[in-house]
C-alpha cells in the first residue's frame, strides 16, 4: 500500500521471527509467539479477489513480540489444507508499542508501522506478489526462501488488543481512530 515507501529491500536467507521481551497489558504480560489456527475458509474468496495465488489451500496469522515496544503482525499462506507447507510469508514490523487505557476488556493501543517482510515459498508466490505489488505502484524484487524487508512509513496505527496467559486478540488498525472491537479471531501462546 502507499506505506511501503522504499522499492530497495534488504534481503536475507527466510527465518523465523525470533521472540524476545514482552509488553505489558493490563495485569497481564504479552510476549513470546501468538498463532491462529490453520484456516481454509476464506481461501477460495482471496483467490476470487486476486490478492492470494492460486496454488493457497489454507492461511495462518501470527503475533510475535520482538521487544518491550515492539510486535511483528504475521499472514502465512500454504498449499495444503493441513499447513504444513508454506508458500508465502508477509511481517509486518511494529515498533514504538504504547499500551493505553482500558476499553471495556480490551486495551488501547499505538505503534508505529516500520518494516515490511516478504518471502516467498515457492516461483508461484514469487511472481503473484511481485505482479500484485506493480498494481499498488509498488515494485518489489523477491527471491524464493529470502526474506526481503521495506521500509513502510512508520505511520502510527490505533488499535485495540486483548490478552489473557494464553491467548490474544486484536481489532483492525486505523491511522485515524481505534476500532469499536478486538476481531473475534483468537490467537494462541505456543
Amino acid at each position: 500500500d502507499d506505506d511501503t515507501t522504499s522499492s530497495t529491500g534488504t534481503s536475507t536467507t527466510a527465518a523465523d521471527t525470533t521472540a524476545s521481551g514482552s509488553i505489558t497489558v493490563g495485569s497481564e504480560s504479552l510476549s513470546g509467539t501468538y498463532v491462529t489456527s490453520c484456516d481454509t475458509t476464506w481461501i477460495a474468496l482471496l483467490i476470487a479477489l486476486e490478492t492470494a495465488p492460486s496454488d493457497t489451500k489454507a492461511m495462518k496469522s501470527a503475533l510475535v513480540v520482538t521487544g518491550d515496544t515492539a510486535f511483528s503482525q504475521e499472514t502465512y499462506l500454504y498449499s495444503d489444507t493441513s499447513c504444513s507447507t508454506k508458500t508465502w510469508t508477509n511481517k509486518e514490523g511494529n515498533t514504538n508499542v504504547v499500551i493505553g487505557d482500558a476499553s471495556g476488556s480490551d486495551y488501547k493501543v499505538t505503534y508505529a508501522s516500520s518494516t515490511i517482510t516478504l518471502s516467498p515459498g515457492n516461483s508461484t508466490a514469487e511472481t503473484f506478489f511481485e505482479a500484485w505489488y506493480k498494481t499498488l505502484g509498488v515494485t518489489v524484487d523477491l527471491t524464493v526462501g529470502m526474506d526481503t524487508t521495506y521500509g513502510a512509513g512508520d505511520d502510527t496505527y490505533k488499535n485495540l488488543i486483548n490478552d489473557t496467559s494464553t491467548t490474544f486478540k486484536m481489532g483492525s488498525g486505523s491511522k485515524s481512530d481505534y476500532p469499536s472491537s478486538v476481531s473475534t479471531t483468537e490467537y494462541t501462546k505456543q
